[in-house]
């Protein structure tokens, strides 16, 4: 979504944790922890958006938009 993205990594991460986020989009976002869930060593993570710029917000929601209708 424009707000977050739920990512997998066997590496850990702590609520509130800040990272940088490099996209196969030509956009790179500073996103906050703000959820996660173990599931073995699986590891997912919500992270929330913190500062996403007005043209890197175009750009990911012309991406969102092309996946939806794909399915």
């Amino acid at each position: 979504s424009l707000k977050g993205i739920c990512i997998e990594t066997t590496g850990e991460l702590k609520k509130n944790d800040k990272i940088l986020l490099k996209l196969t989009l030509p956009v790179d976002v500073l996103g906050e922890v703000v959820w996660s869930k173990i599931e073995g060593q699986i590891k997912k993570y919500g992270i929330k958006f913190l500062k996403l710029g007005f043209i890197d917000k175009l750009s990911l929601k012309k991406y969102i938009k092309a996946r939806i209708e794909k399915k």
